[in-house]
């Protein structure tokens, strides 16, 4: 019985057909992620349109400080799928079940921290980001309503984070769409219907994050013997070895997140102190700009478990051919969605905002989002790579040259020394994100990554 359970829910990425396995694995990941880039964008399109720029501007700068706090929920939701992956390569059931109750553990801890802070530092946070001020009280309302969603967003993360690292992508796709679709509607009867403005917009995110994770939830108890996971009291008893494995991965994985996020947070506090168009364009230039997180993010999650998976049985060969098939299928939709967004740029920017000022702005964007579209491509079987094997200081190091010596810098001497102003910090925040190709390509070729150790 337990040998039929296990061939159910966890798919072996460690035989078969490289390129096949991690393309089957990654398009229930790509369908989850055009899920959430989808209700980002009817928030932005929404708003945008009903309640305008200065809604618009307000649920960017927003969005901003959201991002960052969620950083440290991917940081170690990276983590626990990492370690279950490598559990699960090894066979090592007993050290796998205790990864999985220490991760859930932890991550209940950060959601109720994140929280806590949160609404707390909210108005604090938008006033140091130059927030408009004819925005700042929607900014605020949408800022913590969101915050409320906290922990709905941390349970989703940390359920489908074992089932990631298990190799099955199918049923997280199924949670997310669950809030997508949810936040689409709602965003349609509260901020469109009812005038809600951007407390509905927030509002409808939360109820479809709490739904998501009630499924998540249902299915989890319902599946426990499935997930090699009883979800008794007792499962939940610290151990150390367990914890220590997840913290010392999980928080470089969250700092490098976090100081991606915090720099980027900086450099859009120069671009907002340009005003309420400034700050729609870029918020609706960085939504568009992330429909490369659609495939990218997938292969690098998905890169990440078949790396873990074969790190932990000793296949070299497997990781090297799963890493070359992620360059192929990232590179050809890069290039694919850089010439449809060249073509239909002004109809795409449309569905946003049909102002003048705001499309004029947006018609100097679309450079920005080209080079977004390949960066993401190019970097994201690197880091893949690089999340799998454990290697969550390299993590770190990459996350702070990208943000402080990269984007940072970059950004200031474009938008200031140089005074090339709003174009040159969008074009500084952009060129960071070549970085960690540069340090993933070094890494990679020089065969260093064939060093590593398990977590």
């Amino acid at each position: 019985m337990a040998q039929q359970s296990e061939k159910e829910l966890i798919n072996d990425l460690t035989t078969g057909s490289t390129g096949r396995k991690l393309l089957f694995m990654a398009l229930p990941l790509m369908a989850s992620n055009l899920l959430q880039i989808v209700y980002h964008l009817v928030d932005m399109a929404v708003i945008g349109n009903v309640v305008g720029s200065v809604g618009q501007s307000a649920v960017s700068v927003s969005t901003d400080i959201i991002t960052l706090s969620t950083t440290l929920c991917m940081g170690f939701s990276y983590a626990g799928q990492v370690l279950v992956a490598q559990r699960i390569g090894r066979g090592d059931r007993e050290a796998l079940t205790k990864t999985i109750g220490n991760f859930l553990l932890i991550m209940l801890c950060g959601a109720l921290l994140v929280t806590a802070l949160g609404l707390c530092f909210s108005p604090w946070l938008l006033r140091l980001m130059n927030t408009p001020d004819e925005a700042l009280a929607d900014a605020l309302a949408y800022t913590r309503t969101c915050f409320c969603g906290m922990l709905f967003v941390f349970g989703y993360n940390a359920i489908s984070g074992v089932l990631r690292g298990m190799g099955e992508t199918k049923l997280p796709m199924l949670f997310i769409a669950i809030a997508s679709v949810t936040n689409v509607v709602l965003d349609l009867l509260f901020v469109a219907a009812l005038g809600m403005g951007t407390f509905g917009a927030a509002l409808a995110t939360v109820i479809g994050q709490l739904l998501s994770f009630a499924a998540c939830v249902i299915f989890a108890l319902k599946n426990a013997e499935r997930l090699y996971f009883s979800f008794r009291l007792s499962s939940f008893r610290p151990d150390y070895a367990s914890a220590c494995a997840i913290i010392k991965l999980g928080v470089p994985m969250s700092l490098q997140s976090a100081a991606v996020s915090m720099s980027k947070m900086f450099v859009n506090s120069f671009i907002y102190d340009y005003g309420v168009i400034a700050a729609a364009v870029t918020g609706m230039g960085d939504q568009i700009g992330q429909s490369a997180y659609i495939v990218t993010e997938a292969i690098k999650s998905s890169t990440a478990s078949a790396v873990g998976q074969n790190f932990g049985a000793g296949k070299l060969g497997r990781i090297s051919r799963t890493v070359g098939m992620a360059f192929i299928i990232n590179i050809a939709f890069a290039v694919l969605l850089s010439a449809a967004m060249v073509t239909l740029q002004k109809p795409i920017y449309m569905l946003f905002n049909s102002e003048e000022a705001f499309l004029e702005m947006a018609l100097t964007f679309t450079p920005m989002v080209v080079l977004r579209f390949i960066g993401y491509a190019l970097r994201s079987p690197f880091l893949g790579l690089i999340n799998g094997l454990g290697r969550s200081g390299m993590s770190l190091i990459i996350g702070l040259l990208d943000a402080v010596v990269a984007r940072v810098a970059i950004s200031l001497l474009l938008g200031v020394t140089l005074d090339m102003g709003i174009v040159g910090f969008w074009y500084g925040s952009v060129l960071s994100g070549f970085v960690p190709v540069i340090i993933g390509a070094v890494f990679w070729l020089t065969g260093a990554w064939k060093r590593s150790k398990p977590a």
